[in-house]
């Protein structure tokens, strides 16, 4: 049986509101509000309550644990919100601390943006969007770091 909170919270996804907006409301983490929605039964993942918070504008950045998946990421210069490398991973949070270290030496002191583009269950796709994403970027005239790693070109 579900609580009234969390009908009451479901009641708020089904009227607009991101993942934010119900852990602000409610004060549960947002990793908690994704359980949720996957618990009453509205998406079958985290991975899919993180693509629709991203659909209906809410924030990208959010750190939801993805189940045994890969999310391919973006960074930006904090400076000018130019692409300046795209990545993939199991784990963003551990990569946005060794990405942090390796780009603020980069940006003067500034930290990267860290931007999620898309989600893969395998390896395998996870490394075939990275290239595709990079391809994009690269098409869109965008100098990526990725360039000169010949094999993902």
């Amino acid at each position: 049986m579900t609580s009234k909170s969390n009908q009451y919270l479901v009641a708020r996804w089904d009227q607009g509101d991101t993942v934010e907006q119900l852990s602000n409301v409610s004060g549960r983490t947002p990793t908690s509000i994704a359980h949720m929605l996957v618990s009453s039964g509205k998406y079958a993942t985290r991975r899919e309550v993180i693509s629709a918070n991203k659909e209906r504008g809410g924030n990208t950045k959010i750190n939801l644990e993805i189940d045994n998946g890969y999310c391919i990421y973006l960074i930006k210069n904090p400076h000018n919100l130019k692409p300046v490398y795209i990545g993939q991973t199991q784990n963003l949070k551990k990569r946005k601390r060794a990405h942090a270290r390796r780009f603020k030496k980069v940006f003067s002191g500034e930290l990267p943006i860290i931007e999620v583009l898309c989600y893969a269950d395998t390896y395998d796709e996870a490394r075939q969007l990275e290239k595709e994403k990079i391809a994009e970027y690269h098409w869109l005239g965008y100098d990526l770091l990725n360039i000169e790693d010949r094999e993902l070109c």
